[in-house]
């Protein structure tokens, strides 16, 4: 009876730790994922391959090292599963169960390849009051009401491939409703972290609509940018306001110490330069749309980045 047993235990966690693996895989949450997992291993070992053991309740006394091991187990293997995700899923597209990450839209929301500008390729819009799943938040263009954020949507057919405007969500677990007093952005989701992408900076407060919002105080690594034209700079970015300083002359090169948002200029560019060089000395800011931001020394602004992202993010 015995060895009975310790089979039936063997095959037990062996078939949890390969469930468990594979729900996270699937991205569905750990705390789904551990029961789930205790119940569809039950399932396997004694209904389907009917092990007979009439004794097998004996089992769950376990010892305290024996407790600390099954624990590890399954952390281990959830783990594995979440990291074979984040292998694989820039090669295949996996389903994605978990209940975080989902949002619902309060409208029809436009969705974009580009979150820069709400531009690029078009992609499916979202339908009023349908749930998706979010990737991550990232901010970009500004809209009518003074959102920046972005949502990267994973479900299909986006497929991590466009942009939604956050502000088209209701952002709080509501799923019907209207929009105005619900919040710009879920603070619960992960920040974009790709390359070409900017990821939201240290300081940025998440705020409900037809609120403000505030940036972080600006420090960093330093790039050299030319001017395009003219370009006046501010003591102050949020409002391109405070006290004037040095006007930066054309083809002016200047060193900038870090990009943060603030005043939406008339091109709809939101990103400004903090410039490091005497005379403004990190005093002063500059609209980024008035320098070519892409290595460019002369010519036409036209075409060119409205920000250099290689520009290190004020924090």
């Amino acid at each position: 009876m015995s060895g009975n047993r310790s089979t039936w235990r063997e095959r037990y966690w062996a078939t949890f730790s390969v469930v468990v693996a594979f729900l996270g895989l699937l991205n569905l949450n750990w705390w789904i994922s551990v029961p789930l997992g205790f119940a569809c291993s039950y399932v396997v070992c004694v209904v389907v391959v009917r092990v007979q053991d009439r004794n097998h309740n004996r089992q769950w006394r376990l010892r305290p090292e024996a407790a600390a091991g099954l624990a590890l187990l399954i952390i281990l293997s959830f783990l594995a599963g979440l990291g074979t995700r984040e292998v694989v899923k820039g090669y295949v597209h996996l389903p994605n169960l978990a209940f975080f990450g989902a949002e619902t839209s309060g409208g029809e929301s436009h969705t974009w390849s580009d979150f820069h500008n709400a531009g690029g390729i078009e992609g499916p819009s979202i339908r009023p009051n349908e749930s998706v799943i979010v990737s991550c938040r990232i901010q970009g263009f500004t809209t009518a009401d003074g959102n920046v954020w972005w949502y990267r949507i994973e479900s299909p057919p986006w497929n991590n491939k466009y942009y939604a405007s956050a502000d088209a969500f209701y952002n709080n677990g509501r799923t019907s409703g209207v929009l105005p007093g619900t919040p710009f952005v879920d603070p619960t989701l992960p920040s974009c972290s790709s390359a070409q992408e900017v990821s939201a900076t240290r300081g940025d407060s998440v705020t409900a609509r037809g609120a403000s919002q505030s940036d972080g105080v600006p420090m960093l690594h330093s790039v050299a940018e030319n001017a395009g034209g003219e370009s006046h700079t501010w003591s102050d970015f949020h409002n391109a306001g405070g006290i004037g300083g040095p006007s930066i002359r054309p083809k002016e090169s200047v060193t900038v110490s870090c990009r943060i948002q603030g005043f939406t200029t008339a091109d709809g560019n939101v990103w400004w330069y903090r410039i490091e060089s005497p005379p403004w000395n990190n005093k002063y800011y500059a609209s980024a749309d008035a320098f070519y931001n892409d290595g460019r020394t002369s010519g036409g602004l036209r075409g060119t980045p409205f920000v250099d992202p290689s520009v290190a993010p004020c924090v």
